[in-house]
């Protein structure tokens, strides 16, 4: 249960100043923690038997997993910023590309 309530902290890590409803934040949370949980509980022994890795403190599940999560949520929500934040998008107060001329789009692509 632990590494679940980590697993949605590490997935908010990269887009925390960027979800702007609780409700994304609350989302992506228990989603991380979900995959984390099932993950560590179910995976880890077939990954154990079949492959031979033995994950002995759940890092695959507890930050590789979860962090890939939280750098998809990063893109589609970059991407989603010139809609979002509007005003603040063009004067650079929330994304410093925007003065190097970079749409919200291409910046989620980098």
């Amino acid at each position: 249960m632990l590494n679940a309530t980590l697993a949605g902290g590490v997935a908010m890590g990269a887009n925390a100043d960027m979800i702007t409803s609780p409700f994304g934040a609350l989302l992506l949370g228990f989603c991380a923690g979900a995959v984390s949980a099932f993950g560590f509980s179910h995976i880890t022994p077939f990954v154990r038997s079949k492959l031979g890795l033995h994950d002995t403190c759940g890092v695959l599940y507890l930050h590789c997993i979860p962090g890939i999560m939280g750098a998809l949520v990063s893109a589609i929500v970059a991407a989603m910023a010139d809609d979002t934040f509007g005003e603040m998008y063009t004067n650079n107060n929330v994304f410093s590309m925007a003065s190097k001329g970079r749409t919200a789009r291409q910046q989620a692509g980098y």
